[in-house]
């Protein structure tokens, strides 16, 4: 069984990937080139299970993910 350290770091490192990846150029030109070809996505999605994790790992950490550039601390 995992302990909270090692859970709490798998959390932050999750939050920090899906935020980098929800800023990266890349991800969301793949949303505008489905729209010009008649696809809109209307699948799940991870907003409130991200929104969730967020209030659960240290609030400084949230607050960092949130407002520094993902260049500083995540690698694609």
């Amino acid at each position: 069984m995992a302990t909270k350290e090692e859970l709490e770091s798998a959390a932050i490192a999750m939050c920090r990937k899906l935020t980098a990846i929800g800023r990266h150029d890349d991800f969301g030109s793949v949303f505008s080139i489905a729209a010009i070809h008649g696809f809109k996505y209307g699948g799940p999605n991870y907003t409130e299970e991200y929104e969730r994790l967020m209030t659960l790992i240290p609030e400084e950490i949230a607050k960092e993910i949130r407002e520094k550039p993902e260049a500083e601390w995540c690698t694609l």
